[in-house]
Parts: C-alpha cells; sequence; structure tokens
C-alpha cells in the first residue's frame, strides 16, 4: 500500500514539475519573441531619411534656442537626450523607441496588478512585454526620430500609469499618482497644448465617474504641472511672460499658413474608408486574435491544445518576421492613409471573445471602475490626435495601444483565473503579430523615402555631428553632392541656411548647416509666403546677410527668392550659384519630374554691406 502511496506521490509530483516547465515555457516565449522583434527595429533605425518631417524634428531638437517663437516645446524635452547621445540620429531614434517600450511595459505591468489580479507577476510580466510593443504603432509611418508626436504618446503613458494608481488603498501609491497625472499634463503642453488641454478634460472626469476623484490630491497634480511649466519657461525664455509670448506668437504665425491648425478646425471627429484589402485583414486579425482565445476557454482538451497552438504560431511567426521569412509577404499591407486601423481588429477581436463566450460574466463583473477606465482609454488616441491637421482616425492609431487596453478592461474581470494567463497570452501573441506586420509595413513604404529601409545600405555622414546613417542610392548621392559643393566652395558647418525649396529642410541639417527664422520654411500652403516672411523678421541681419541659399525653382513647394528683396538682397546680383542636384523627392516624383534639380546659392556680397541695407530695409515705413 505504501509503494503505491509513493508511487501516486511521485506521479504528482513529475505532473507538477511538466505543468511547472510547461508554464515558464509559455512565458519565456512572449519575452524572446517580444525582445527579438523590438531588436530587429531598433537595427533599422540606423537606416533612411526623411527629408521633410524627420528633419525638422531634427534641427528643432538639435537647436532649440534658436527660435523664439514654437507652438510645440519637444525640441527642448529632447535636446538633452540628443547632447547625451552625441547628435547620433541612429541613437537617438533607439533611445526614443526605448523610452517609449519603457513606459508602455509600465503601464501594462501596473495595469495587470490592478486590473487583471487573477495574474501572478511574472505572467503579468510577459503579457506586459509582448503588448508593449503596441506602443510603437506610429512606426507604420516610420518616422523614428523623436517629435511632439512621440512625447505626446510618452506623456499619455505616464498620465495612464498615474490613473491606475490613484485611489489605491495604499495613500503613497495613490500621491504618487496624481503627481505623474502633473507631470504627464506638463510632457503633453510641451509636446502639443491641444492635446493638454483635452487631457485636462478627460482626467478629472475619468476620476469622476470612477469615484476616485479626491479634489486635495488633485490639486497635487496642477500644483505639479504647474511647477514644471514655470521652470520650463524660466529656463527657456528667461521668464513666464516671454515664454506666453513664444506661445502667442507661435499661434498667430501659423494661422498665416493656412495648414488647418485653427481653433474652428480642431473640434472634429473625422471620416475615414478602409480598401477592400484593408477590410479583408481587418477581419483576418479579429479572427487571429478571437479564435485561439475562444478555442482556449472551451473545455475540450483537443480544442485547448489547438489554440494554444495557434497562438504559438503567432509568436512565432513574429521571430519568424524578425529573420526575414516573410519579406516575400511585404506588400500584404500595401501603404495607405488608414493602414494603422488595423490595429482596432486587436479589441474587436478581444470584445467579442467576452459577448461570445463570457456574455453574462462580462457584464456582471465590470465595476463602475472598469468601465470608467475602458471609457478613458478609449478616449486617450482621440486626446493623442486633437489639434493635428491631419485626419484623426489617421492620427489616432499611433496610439492604439489604448485601444487595446480598453478592450481587455472590458474582458479581464470575466476571465476565470486558470484561464486568465493564457487567453491573455494569447491575445498579445495576436496583437505582436499584428502590430509587427504594421511596422514592417512602415520599413518596407518608409514615409516619403524611395524604397524599403532594407535596401537602404549607403554609408552616408548628416550634420553638425557627422552623424552616420544608412540611406538609398538616391538620397547618399543627394547629400554626398550637396556636403562635397558646399565645402568646396568654402561652407563651413554652423553657418545660417535660408531653405527656399519649401520641402527639404533634410538639405540644412545635412550640411550642419543653421536654419533661421523657424526649423521648416514650409511652402505649399496659401500662407506660406507670409508665414516665411513673419518668420525671417524675426532672424538677425547679420544671418540673413551671411545666409546661403538653396532653392528649386521647378518644385511644387518652392518660394520665390524675390521675396528677399525685402531684406534689401537681390538673390540674382548678390548671389552665386555654385552647384546642382536632383531633388530628394521620392523616386516617382523625380522620374516624373526630371528637371527636378535644386541649387545651392553662395552670397557673394559684403556681409556688412547686406546687413546695413537689412537694417535700413527693417526701418522704413511699410
Amino acid at each position: 500500500m505504501n509503494n503505491v502511496s509513493a508511487t501516486i506521490a511521485s506521479t504528482n509530483v513529475i505532473e507538477q514539475q511538466r505543468q511547472s516547465g510547461l508554464r515558464w515555457i509559455a512565458l519565456a516565449v512572449p519575452v524572446v519573441a517580444s525582445f527579438a522583434a523590438l531588436v530587429w527595429i531598433l537595427a533599422r533605425m540606423r537606416h533612411g531619411f526623411d527629408f521633410t518631417d524627420e528633419s525638422f524634428y531634427l534641427i528643432w531638437i538639435s537647436s532649440p534656442w534658436s527660435f523664439d517663437i514654437s507652438a510645440t516645446q519637444f525640441g527642448f524635452v529632447y535636446h538633452p537626450l540628443y547632447r547625451l547621445v552625441g547628435g547620433d540620429i541612429a541613437l537617438l531614434r533607439q533611445a526614443n523607441a526605448l523610452i517609449t517600450c519603457a513606459l508602455a511595459w509600465g503601464l501594462l505591468v501596473v495595469f495587470f496588478r490592478t486590473a487583471a489580479r487573477q495574474l501572478s507577476l511574472a505572467e503579468g510580466m510577459a503579457i506586459s512585454a509582448a503588448l508593449s510593443l503596441s506602443s510603437l504603432l506610429s512606426l507604420v509611418t516610420w518616422l523614428p526620430t523623436p517629435s511632439y508626436n512621440s512625447l505626446a504618446l510618452q506623456a499619455l503613458l505616464v498620465a495612464a500609469i498615474g490613473i491606475l494608481l490613484t485611489g489605491r488603498e495604499s495613500v503613497r501609491a495613490s500621491v504618487i499618482g496624481y503627481v505623474l497625472i502633473g507631470v504627464a499634463g506638463w510632457l503633453t503642453f510641451m509636446a502639443k497644448p491641444t492635446s493638454a488641454a483635452m487631457l485636462g478634460v478627460v482626467v478629472p472626469c475619468y476620476l469622476l465617474l470612477a469615484r476616485k476623484l479626491n479634489f486635495r490630491r488633485l490639486l497635487i497634480s496642477v500644483a505639479t504641472a504647474v511647477v514644471l511649466w514655470c521652470s520650463s519657461a524660466a529656463l527657456i525664455d528667461g521668464s513666464l511672460h516671454g515664454f506666453i509670448a513664444r506661445l502667442t506668437n507661435a499661434i498667430e504665425l501659423y494661422k498665416m499658413v493656412g495648414a488647418g491648425h485653427t481653433a474652428s478646425q480642431i473640434f472634429r471627429l473625422g471620416e475615414f474608408a478602409l480598401t477592400e484589402n484593408e477590410k479583408v485583414l481587418l477581419k483576418t486579425g479579429i479572427v487571429i486574435v478571437f479564435l485561439p482565445s475562444f478555442l482556449l476557454l472551451l473545455r475540450n482538451e483537443k480544442a485547448r491544445l489547438i489554440g494554444a497552438a495557434m497562438a504559438l504560431m503567432s509568436f512565432l511567426a513574429s521571430i519568424g518576421m524578425v529573420f526575414g521569412m516573410f519579406e516575400d509577404m511585404a506588400d500584404i499591407i500595401p501603404p495607405s492613409s488608414f493602414q494603422g486601423l488595423l490595429i482596432a481588429s486587436v479589441p474587436f477581436g478581444v470584445v467579442l471573445i467576452s459577448l461570445v463566450k463570457l456574455p453574462k460574466e462580462s457584464f456582471v463583473k465590470m465595476t463602475q471602475g472598469n468601465f470608467s477606465l475602458g471609457l478613458c482609454f478609449l478616449l486617450l488616441p482621440y486626446v493623442y490626435a486633437f489639434g493635428s491637421n491631419n485626419n484623426y482616425w489617421y492620427a489616432s492609431a499611433g496610439a492604439g495601444l489604448f485601444w487595446i487596453l480598453a478592450g481587455v478592461v472590458r474582458l479581464a474581470p470575466a476571465l476565470p483565473r486558470q484561464a486568465a494567463a493564457r487567453i491573455l497570452l494569447s491575445i498579445a501573441a495576436g496583437a505582436q503579430l499584428i502590430t509587427l506586420l504594421l511596422v514592417n509595413a512602415g520599413m518596407e513604404h518608409p514615409y516619403r523615402q524611395p524604397q524599403a529601409l532594407r535596401l537602404s545600405q549607403e554609408l552616408v555622414r548628416m550634420g553638425v555631428q557627422e552623424s552616420p546613417l544608412l540611406l538609398s542610392p538616391i538620397a547618399a548621392q543627394y547629400v554626398r553632392q550637396l556636403k562635397h559643393t558646399a565645402q568646396e566652395s568654402g561652407f563651413v558647418r554652423g553657418e545660417p541656411v535660408i531653405d527656399l525649396t519649401g520641402h527639404a529642410p533634410g538639405a540644412v541639417f545635412a550640411l550642419g548647416g543653421r536654419a533661421i527664422g523657424q526649423p521648416w520654411l514650409v511652402g505649399g500652403y496659401k500662407g506660406s509666403e507670409g508665414f516665411v516672411k513673419a518668420s525671417l523678421d524675426r532672424a538677425s541681419c547679420d544671418d540673413i546677410a551671411k545666409a546661403w541659399i538653396l532653392i528649386e525653382p521647378a518644385g511644387s513647394r518652392a518660394l520665390s527668392p524675390l521675396l528677399m528683396e525685402r531684406y534689401g538682397i537681390h538673390v540674382a546680383q548678390n548671389y552665386r550659384a555654385v552647384g546642382s542636384f536632383v531633388s530628394p523627392e521620392p523616386v516617382p516624383a523625380v522620374l516624373a519630374r526630371p528637371d527636378l534639380k535644386q541649387y545651392l546659392l553662395k552670397p557673394v556680397h559684403s556681409p556688412e554691406r547686406a546687413r546695413i541695407a537689412c537694417e535700413q530695409m527693417r526701418v522704413r515705413p511699410s
């Protein structure tokens, strides 16, 4: 009898060890897949360069104190990071992605410790690792350099951590939560004041609906934001008055452009239209998320094994993508305005699970706090997009992680304890695969670049710090010719450059030149000329007199050199063309316009006489 008992006990121990081993393997797979995917994404950040928006970000971050008016202050926030990495563009991009992922992982860990208490700490951390990659959804357009968008997203991640900590049993945790909300409010303001205003509405409404609002502690948030804001004002402009002038002048300046940055155009929802292919992909994504989780909730052992195998296949497919196994399928998600919305298949799939398999529990166990939290998460992507001149649906997809969390809030309370980890791991597998498919689409069709990042292999050094990047042959040739011509003609890094192409501030950055007036003298809008004049009016006559000029006469966004007459400078007489270059427009534009050339103009006038002429023009009555 004793032998039989010993045998049974030994068998139970072996079974427990087997189950424990399988559990740790199940937790290791998402961590390994997530780490491999993150390394892959970080490696790609050494490739490619956009001469428009991304160049604007770099000019602004590298020298934020060069401009006395600005609607967004992200340049000041990221400037210390730029200095820390020695001006290396690839390292700057990588640091930005790591900061975003780290904040997302922290948010998810806190979320699963509060909203899904069925999970152990190890389970929550593994699932968080897999889902944290969805914080990089903005890379679907592949603009990896830090910007107002990345800062706004990072701020909202901090805000979300804060609201999860508020109202906790621990007074200390709750106070920390309110402090984080204040920090997030300040960061959001530094990124996009419009988003900060909307965040200031959404967070108190959430706290009120969730019955967590504590007015005394809310004052901690307000005080934190005000102290940080005033400190920033003193650091940036020396006084609060100067900082306010910076903002109000920026509002007036950007009104001139006519690019959609007006109060009457801010409050909108926007429309979207998916192509037939995208509709199919959306449905496929819903199936990828729903089916494995549904099978894992069944009592049938075979069904659960099939569900587990499907989830594992999603993780393995993510790893396979990292190693280039699906490069032939790169065009499965062709570039479009709304491709990022395919991430919505994750919350749709999650909600479908709760409606089909847990219809009663998902409603009964959803407390007012969970309902309020889900609603808050649904709104945060709108907060992220609020104030953008882009379509709000297009912009909101960059913060799609919050949509995923909104779906999980709906499902998590209803999950049985023994099934919670495997269901959430399955959802994380689907979310990670869909995220990587979208990011891969961004890598294959990077914003305003002629070819896939993996094909950009020409080493070029750019900027004052001579930062190395791997570019496409067309972009590399452009940068090399531009730099060689400028250096042979006597250009010295740090000299002022006025870009009148209207679209290529990247040329100024690549040269190591110094933009004046504004980081980007944007062309192509009805009010562009007025915007450029108002911008250059704020530059010193000394800089204007010494500035080199880049023009693109046949360009669709070109600015007229005649506007320099406003400063007593006649380009035809005072400048000499020292070289011409094929415009760094995307390949189709260049092929359609073989005459699309830029010209670098060197000043040949006396800088002192030009400065005096400029000053005389400025004192004349208008």
